[in-house]
């Protein structure tokens, strides 16, 4: 079948106030590189805090899309 393309349209695992969250305790808590950070204080320290955690790359991966809403957050 030409013409019929299959996209998906599923949601995101975090809400943009979690990913916000995310990126604005990184500074606060003072890492110095993000993947460590990610991996212990996201992924093992704040685990209650979130339903479900993606993984680290998919996050690098929808960081981009923070920049706008963060500065003018700022």
């Amino acid at each position: 079948m030409i013409g019929i393309i299959k996209s998906r349209k599923r949601g995101g695992k975090l809400s943009v106030s979690e990913q916000f969250l995310i990126v604005i305790l990184y500074h606060l808590e003072g890492f110095k590189n993000f993947k460590y950070y990610y991996k212990y204080a996201v992924e093992i320290k704040y685990k209650s805090l979130f339903k479900e955690v993606p993984w680290y790359d998919r996050f690098i991966q929808i960081m981009p899309k923070l920049l706008v809403p963060l500065s003018i957050l700022l």
